[in-house]
């Protein structure tokens, strides 16, 4: 599910798999994609992670800004 927030962010791709045997990728990442027509700051965002077990939970703290129509692109964690 994909749910704007006011400011017109966007998740626009989350990728899982990083580091696993066979992936593609090394990394999990996250894309955000700014749809609005305003720069978005993104003082105060974050992205949080639970296990589906709840035995584990990370947060990464989001620095600077999104400019109109531009992307965001998180790293995280590699490998299960």
């Amino acid at each position: 599910m994909v749910v704007a927030s006011p400011s017109g962010v966007v998740i626009s791709q989350v990728y899982g798999g990083g580091g696993n045997s066979g992936a593609t990728l090394t990394n999990d990442f996250i894309e955000l994609h700014n749809a609005g027509t305003a720069a978005v700051s993104l003082d105060g965002w974050s992205v949080q992670y639970a296990s589906s077990a709840g035995t584990t939970w990370s947060r990464t703290n989001l620095t600077g800004s999104i400019a109109p129509g531009g992307y965001y692109l998180v790293q995280q964690a590699q490998g299960s």
